[in-house]
């Protein structure tokens, strides 16, 4: 019997996912022209120098992959560079 379990799966930015546009998309191509109100900031607590603050967003994939389901690519970028997106 398969257990039904939410999971979490880490990828790179050169990797591909399924979405809206196309079948396979580069991660990295994902994040650059979202809005700024796509962006949130938020805290991964204190680190050694300082407090660790990022910007995050998501985009949806696999929309039809399962109707009770959303799949979704997190990212999150430098508040002091925003062209660095991880």
């Amino acid at each position: 019997m398969l257990a039904d379990v939410f999971h979490v799966m880490a990828t790179t930015r050169h990797d591909t996912v399924v979405t809206h546009w196309a079948i396979d998309h580069p991660v990295h191509e994902l994040f650059p022209g979202l809005p700024q109100q796509k962006w949130k900031r938020r805290s991964c607590g204190d680190g050694a120098h300082r407090r660790r603050i990022y910007d995050w967003a998501r985009v949806e994939i696999r929309p039809w992959h399962r109707a009770d389901r959303q799949h979704w690519v997190l990212a999150r970028r430098s508040v002091s560079r925003p062209e660095e997106i991880s």
